[in-house]
């Protein structure tokens, strides 16, 4: 409810069948099918995709206008996203901004630290968690694009592709602040594909 209030979901019949049967591609290869997935387009003008607590995942149009002309790069977001899910991210992340908040509270009160030190506490903490889930994330939806039959290589076409938007636009922003160095993740993506022979 709070995505639809600050964002639009996009009615766009064509794109939703792309994310329905891509995203169901890759869900027919999860072991654990206890869990379901929801694919949402909506209007943001960041490049950006996203996952919620639940399995829903959601996809800007201006991301989704960047790939969806190659079912690799669209598989390996929504493949991202769900790896996210499986592992439980999105609520770790709520868990640990509510840990910070107690945790800041208590020092306020303490007068142990004062408020610029804790906000540079929780930005280095959330982003070092934020980083090891994104690296975690790229590895298995790699493996999961390629148990689908996908090319595991679109992922790095994408990351290429991001690496190059965010020369051109500012919409890419925010996306950066939660994600690594693209060149780190192409690399430890090529380290994993040639570990497991995958071409």
């Amino acid at each position: 409810r709070q995505v639809k209030n600050q964002m639009t979901i996009i009615n766009d019949q064509m794109g939703q069948q792309i994310l329905d049967d891509i995203g169901g591609n890759l869900y027919g290869k999860i072991p654990n099918k206890k869990r379901e997935f929801r694919f949402y387009l909506v209007n943001n003008k960041d490049i950006n995709a996203f996952a919620l607590p639940g399995g829903l995942i959601f996809l800007t149009y201006p991301l989704f206008n960047l790939i969806h002309q190659s079912p690799d790069e669209v598989a390996f977001v929504l493949a991202h996203e769900m790896m996210h899910v499986v592992f439980k991210h999105p609520i770790k992340q709520i868990f640990a901004n509510y840990s910070m908040r107690f945790i800041t509270t208590v020092l306020t009160r303490g007068g142990s630290l004062g408020s610029v030190a804790e906000q540079m506490l929780g930005s280095l903490l959330k982003s070092a968690y934020s980083q090891e889930n994104e690296f975690e994330a790229d590895e298995y939806a790699v493996r999961l694009m390629y148990s689908a039959g996908f090319n595991p290589s679109g992922s790095k076409s994408l990351l290429r592709k991001l690496k190059k938007t965010s020369n051109e636009q500012l919409s890419i922003y925010n996306y950066f602040l939660s994600h690594p160095p693209i060149d780190d993740r192409i690399d430890k993506i090529d380290s994993l594909m040639k570990k497991r022979g995958i071409k």
